[in-house]
């Protein structure tokens, strides 16, 4: 506040107008408050006290505030927007009376996209994406979200997606183009990078700490570069298997590249680069002289990455899915954790047995798109009285989205009586004997399940799934085709309704895998850390001999 609005302050202490100002500047949310108590009608008061209070995270106070201002102006387009941010995800009402005001208000589209995203299934979130990006063609981090949305959509084209993540590519800034202090010798040991934000207790932290652990450290230096999302037990495994651990916590994508390349990474292994809170970016600034993506939906779209890690099933020579990179196919991608040997149920022997043959999926919802729901109506509909049961952590306690799913489920003809839902912080021993429970696994499509078809396949439980062209629809087919059952793996929806109804009518088949399913794992490339390990590792010396042989390195051999 400058002085003469001080002095003016000083002099009317009940003028609303200078309060307001003085709160605006910094003053505080009592002086929005003192304002208010002079002039209840002063609309921009509330708001701003509205807004200062979402920003402070005090979002009762902040929605009390900002329904004020609505009540005094319906048709308040700030007051509805700043509603939106202090309601988090229950925002989408407020975001769309926004954009009834004011279509243009590309903030409001990209939270409502934002909101949408966090629901199910978040395919509804692309529509606001579009919008957003229509208004602003040049955002990355729309694009970035938009793509990561066309993944759960069963229409999605892979041509138009891969050309999305080469625009996203575009918007990137150019890479450090200067040599990489790192000397050009094909046998050494090597400086491995690992670039994650999943370090803890998540499907990619559970498929790296095998990896770690079994690193030859007289061939592999690893070093872990972290983006601190939290930390569990899982985290000081990996921590105990590094000769280098830093966080990223507040630093930019430049800084973090520097690192990388002042400690002289010979390999930088950019780990889910695309996902929620990991910095692929990183990676456009070229700091390795190798780089390589890994567990991510697909191509990083960036030049700058050389590589892609698969194997033949999830990325088969001929697919149609294209990659930027070079893809490197080991002879198995996933590599699982052991699970509790939690006691597997009795398995009737006749269809009925006990109870009603129960169906289910302990995938996230938000992969539940309409075909999903279409298709597993089918499989109900041609399996009269049997049970679909939904798990997915505590997503379906609140009766309103059991109830909204019920409703979903009825519109495709289902008997909403039908389903049954599983909830509550059960600890992964406790989960793990409810999965045992079902009869068969529904996988969804087009991004299929990985943990929870493993999970299923631990506790004996088959899984049905649908085969996409991309990596992430082919999930099933890897994991099934580990353990002889890639036939449970199928290409079309109607081969998936036959493979569920073969498996329902023939209660033996599923006595005889209920019993096998856990050592056919146990003795699968999934669970054989070392193994997956000594894979990784040729990958690795192969793409940096590559990277040696090129002749402008020729030159480099002895350097270090």
């Amino acid at each position: 506040m400058s002085l003469p609005e001080r002095r003016r302050l000083a002099l009317r202490p009940d003028d609303a107008a200078a309060l307001e100002n003085f709160a605006g500047a910094g003053g505080g949310g009592r002086w929005f408050k003192r304002a208010l108590a002079v002039a209840p009608d002063f609309l921009q008061a509330w708001i701003n006290l509205g807004a200062r209070a979402s920003g402070a995270g005090e979002r009762v106070l902040a929605r009390r505030a900002l329904k004020c201002a609505l009540a005094l102006s319906p048709a308040a387009d700030a007051a509805w927007f700043n509603l939106g941010v202090a309601s988090g995800n229950d925002g989408a009402v407020a975001y769309r009376r926004t954009l009834a005001l004011d279509p243009e208000a590309l903030d409001a589209t990209a939270n409502l996209g934002d909101v949408l995203r966090s629901g199910d299934p978040l395919t509804q979130a692309i529509q606001p994406y579009r919008r957003a990006l229509a208004l602003d063609p040049s955002a990355p981090a729309l694009l970035k979200s938009l793509m990561f949305c066309l993944h759960y959509h069963p229409e999605t084209e892979s041509q138009a997606l891969f050309r999305l993540y080469r625009r996203w590519a575009a918007l990137q800034g150019p890479p450090d183009l200067s040599p990489h202090d790192v000397g050009a010798e094909e046998d050494r040991r090597l400086r491995v990078g690992y670039l994650s934000a999943d370090l803890y207790d998540h499907p990619v932290g559970r498929n790296l700490v095998g990896l770690l652990e079994q690193h030859d450290r007289r061939l592999i230096e690893v070093h872990v570069y972290a983006e601190p999302v939290r930390e569990d037990g899982l985290t000081q495994r990996l921590k105990a298997n590094a000769a280098g651990w830093t966080s990223t916590a507040g630093s930019s994508d430049r800084q973090v590249a520097a690192k990388i390349r002042s400690d002289r990474i010979d390999i930088l292994v950019v780990l889910a680069g695309h996902t929620p809170f990991n910095r692929v970016e990183v990676a456009a600034f070229k700091p390795a002289p190798v780089q390589l993506s890994m567990h991510d939906f697909t191509t990083s779209g960036l030049g700058q990455v050389d590589y892609f890690l698969s194997d033949p099933v999830l990325s088969p020579e001929a697919g149609a899915e294209r990659f930027t990179e070079k893809v490197v196919r080991l002879p198995c991608f996933y590599l699982h954790m052991p699970l509790p040997e939690v006691p597997l149920p009795e398995v009737p022997l006749t269809t009925g047995g006990d109870g009603p043959l129960v169906f289910g999926s302990c995938s996230n919802p938000a992969k539940l798109n309409d075909r999903v729901i279409g298709l597993w109506a089918r499989v109900l509909e041609g399996a009269p009285g049997t049970r679909l049961r939904l798990k997915y952590r505590e997503r379906f306690a609140d009766p309103l989205i059991q109830r909204r799913w019920r409703d979903l489920f009825a519109r495709a003809g289902v008997d909403p009586e039908r389903l049954d839902f599983v909830s509550g912080g059960l600890g992964l021993e406790e989960h793990l004997a409810r999965v045992g429970e079902l009869d068969i696994a529904l996988d969804p499509f087009p991004f299929n399940g990985s943990t929870t078809t493993y999970e299923a396949l631990w506790m004996g439980v088959p899984v049905v799934t649908l085969a996409g062209e991309r990596f992430v629809g082919r999930t099933g087919l890897a994991l099934l085709a580990q353990v002889g059952l890639a036939g449970l793996a199928v290409e079309t929806e109607g081969a998936y309704v036959a493979a569920a109804l073969g498996l329902a009518r023939d209660a033996g088949r599923r006595a005889r895998l209920r019993r096998e399913l856990r050592d056919r794992l146990k003795a699968s490339p999934l669970l054989d850390a070392a193994g997956h390990a000594r894979h990784l590792e040729a990958a690795l010396r192969r793409m940096w001999r590559d990277w040696c042989r090129r002749p402008s390195h020729t030159k480099e051999r002895n350097h270090a």
